[in-house]
């Protein structure tokens, strides 16, 4: 899932003023880093059309982004209210029950209330402009009010994002044991939270699995009641991987694989999959001559339901119990 949708006219992403900058690219690009630094987050999806022309039309690309973002944020100018798709995007975030309050307006220049889409004229907007006079002037990133605009914008959305986040499925304890194996931790990070796993690098009194991932360099395993798994990088060497590799088993499960193969464990062992219902015994239907052939399938099949022909009875009470016998056989 997105964390937010920026829906914005191309015309006010056309490159403008002496160093010719485009101020869309350069609002989205400064409220994801800031976001980043107050959540602690490398990766912040904050999804937006960055083509240049504003004539594709409303594509499934855009509707697919759109339903899958958490929050929306409308750029919101006289070129916003005239453009075909942009109050599309809006009405259709917006439709949805569970969306209400999710909607940012950020002003960059004035318009009438009477004249905002209707999911926006109850908020009040963020100003990204100041005015001068009879006139208005958009804030660019050289004023200290532009700054100012996005750290409001950037401490209300942190505390959005955090209240629609779903809670997390598990929790892992996840430690930096070396710099040497910071990529490699940090990517098994991104892979689980991708997947709703909360990662902990320190001890998590919720975490159903601690995992340490070992370097070249020498590390400690913390102690835990915890099940352990460790798993060495490829090419790692040195006392210390010899003995983990001379103590496997001993409260903790070793892996020396890819670092594929490292996910896939991780996952196994946070959503083992159910053991298959025991099926109960079948049923046979055997036609056989003698008794000494009943008494064998017996012994060769136990705990199975062993149905036989019926030999004595009339020609019409045979062929009945046939009937049924194959009707309940498997």
């Amino acid at each position: 899932m997105a964390d937010a949708f920026l829906s914005y006219s191309h015309i006010d992403n056309q490159p403008f003023g002496p160093k010719e900058l485009r101020w869309v690219e350069a609002f989205h690009n400064h409220i994801r880093t800031r976001l980043q630094m107050k959540l602690g987050a490398r990766q912040l999806d904050i999804w937006y059309d960055a083509r240049l022309t504003g004539n594709e039309p409303f594509s499934p690309d855009i509707q697919a982004a759109l339903d899958r973002s958490k929050l929306l944020v409308a750029v919101v100018s006289n070129g916003y209210l005239k453009s075909d798709w942009c109050p599309r995007e809006l009405h259709r975030f917006a439709g949805r029950t569970d969306r209400q309050g999710l909607i940012f307006n950020v002003l960059k220049e004035p318009v009438q209330r009477e004249e905002l889409p209707a999911p926006l004229r109850g908020m009040n907007g963020y100003e990204f402009y100041r005015r001068d006079g009879d006139r208005t002037r958009p804030l660019w990133q050289s004023t200290e009010d532009y700054w100012d605009r996005i750290e409001d914008i950037a401490e209300d959305f942190t505390r959005k994002l955090q209240a629609v986040a779903p809670a997390p499925k598990g929790h892992v304890f996840l430690p930096d044991l070396s710099w040497d194996a910071a990529d490699a931790r940090d990517e098994l990070k991104r892979e689980l939270e991708a997947l709703r796993y909360a990662c902990h690098r320190e001890p998590h009194a919720s975490a159903q699995l601690a995992v340490f991932i070992v370097g070249p360099e020498r590390a400690a395993l913390p102690d835990g009641a915890l099940p352990k798994l460790v798993w060495i990088a490829p090419g790692a060497s040195g006392t210390h991987v010899e003995r983990l590799k001379a103590e496997a088993g001993k409260g903790y499960e070793l892996l020396t694989g890819l670092k594929a193969e490292l996910k896939n464990h991780v996952l196994s062992r946070l959503e083992p999959k159910p053991a298959a219902a025991s099926k109960p015994p079948g049923r046979l239907y055997l036609i056989a001559q003698t008794q000494v052939e009943i008494d064998a399938a017996r012994v060769v099949l136990p705990g199975v339901a062993i149905d036989v022909p019926l030999f004595a009875g009339t020609p019409e009470e045979i062929r009945e119990e046939h009937k049924a016998c194959l009707q309940e056989c498997e």
